[in-house]
C-alpha cells in the first residue's frame, strides 16, 4: 500500500458515530501509579503510569502510549486533553521524568540516542507487566521527543504505532542543512553564499560525528568559522555562530538517520507539523517527511495550517518553570485527530 500523502488537517473528518464510541460508549475510571524503572547503571526513571479501569476492574492486558516531552527540563504531566481522551478509550498512558529531572536520576542529557535509550527501557519495563499487553504499545513525542522515537522504535520492536509531533523526519543531515540554508536565506543571505556556510558546517558536524582526529576536526570547524566570515560576520559572531552549534543534542539530531530507523521499526507513523511552526520549519520537514516515508507500509504525514511549534490554536507552549509539568497546549482538534488514530492503531 501507497502511503497516503500530505494534506490539511481541515481535510481529516471524524464520524459522528466513532466519537460516539470514543467518548459515549467506553467509560472508564483511571489507577494511577507511580513508577520506576532502570535504563542503564546509575540511571533510575520515575514516571507515572496511567491505567484505565472498567468497572473498577483495571482492563485485562491494556494497550499503552508512551509519552516523551520536547528539549528542555520537563518532567511528566503533560498531554493532559490527549491522556483524558486515551483513557476514556482504555488506552493506558506512560509519562516520566527526564533522567537528572524531577524524580529520576543521573545525568541529564538531551542527545537523541540517549533519550531514545529510556524510552527502550520505558517499553521494556511495561512489557515486563501482566497487564500491559506488550504488543499493543504506541509511542507519541513532540518536537526533541519526537526525534528520540524512530531509533527507539527500531530497537524496541513491534511497536504498534509511532506519532512525531512537530519533529524532524529525514535522512541523516538532510533536515538540520535545509532548515540552516533557510534561516540564512530569511535573514537575507544569498542562496550561494548561506549554501556555502552550511556546506562547510555540515563537514565540520560530520567530523564531529565520525570522531577524526582532534587536528582535523579544528582544521574543519575553523572553515565553518572561515565561511561564516566570508559572509560578512564578524571573527566574534562567526565564532559565536559555531559554538552555538558545538552542542552534543544538535550533534545527534544532525547524525540521526531517522528515515532509516522508521523503516527498520516497521512500525506505523504518523507525522504532524504546524503550518506557522518557526522552530520546526514545515518548508522543509514536511518535504523530507514524505520522502523519508514514501517506502513505508503504514504512514501520513499532516500539515496543521496555521499552528505554532506547541500545536495549539493561540501561541507556543510556554516555557517550562523548574520542578512544573510541561503545559498541555494542544488544539481539541489535533487532540481528536490523534487519539482517533491511536485508537485505530491499538486495537
Amino acid at each position: 500500500m501507497r502511503p497516503a500523502p500530505h494534506r490539511c488537517l481541515a481535510s481529516l473528518r471524524l464520524s459522528l458515530g466513532v466519537l460516539l464510541c470514543l467518548w459515549g460508549s467506553l467509560a472508564w475510571a483511571v489507577s494511577s501509579q507511580e513508577v520506576s524503572y532502570d535504563t542503564e547503571p546509575g540511571v533510575r526513571i520515575a514516571a507515572t503510569l496511567e491505567l484505565p479501569e472498567a468497572g473498577g476492574a483495571a482492563a485485562a492486558r491494556a494497550p499503552v502510549v508512551v509519552l516523551a516531552v520536547g528539549a528542555g527540563p520537563w518532567g511528566r504531566g503533560g498531554y493532559g486533553a490527549l491522556r483524558q481522551r486515551l483513557h476514556a478509550a482504555g488506552i493506558a498512558t506512560l509519562s516520566y521524568d527526564k533522567r537528572g529531572f524531577g524524580a529520576s536520576t543521573g545525568a541529564f542529557d538531551e542527545s537523541l540516542p540517549v533519550v531514545s535509550r529510556d524510552i527502550v527501557a520505558a517499553v521494556a519495563y511495561l512489557r515486563s507487566r501482566a497487564d500491559i499487553d506488550g504488543q499493543r504499545i504506541a509511542l507519541l513525542g513532540h518536537s526533541q521527543g519526537g526525534g528520540a522515537l524512530p531509533l527507539a522504535a527500531a530497537t524496541s520492536g513491534g511497536i504498534a504505532g509511532v506519532v512525531v509531533l512537530a519533529a524532524p523526519i529525514g535522512a541523516r543531515g538532510e533536515v538540520f542543512g535545509a532548515s540552516m540554508r533557510q534561516q540564512l536565506v530569511s535573514a537575507g543571505m544569498p542562496a550561494e553564499t548561506g549554501g556555502r556556510i552550511v556546506a562547510a558546517t555540515s563537514r565540520w558536524m560530520d567530523g564531529r560525528a565520525r570522531q577524526v582526529p582532534a587536528s582535523a576536526l579544528a582544521t574543519l570547524r575553523e572553515a565553518a568559522v572561515a565561511a561564516f566570515r566570508d559572509a560578512g560576520w564578524s571573527a566574534e559572531q562567526a565564532q559565536g555562530a559555531v559554538a552555538a552549534l558545538d552542542n552534543p543534542m544538535l550533534l545527534s539530531m544532525y547524525d540521526a538517520p531517522l528515515d532509516q530507523d522508521l523503516l527498520r521499526s516497521g512500525a506505523p507513523v504518523l507525522a504532524v507539523y504546524g503550518g506557522a511552526d518557526t522552530i520546526v520549519s514545515p518548508d522543509v520537514c514536511v518535504p523530507a517527511a514524505n520522502r523519508a516515508l514514501a517506502g513505508h507500509r503504514d504512514a501520513l504525514v499532516l500539515l496543521v495550517p496555521g499552528m505554532p511549534h506547541g500545536l495549539d490554536r493561540t501561541g507556543p507552549v510556554p516555557p517550562p518553570r523548574a520542578g512544573a509539568p510541561a503545559e498541555d497546549g494542544m488544539s481539541p482538534v489535533l487532540v481528536s485527530a490523534v487519539q482517533h488514530w491511536l485508537v485505530q492503531h491499538l486495537r
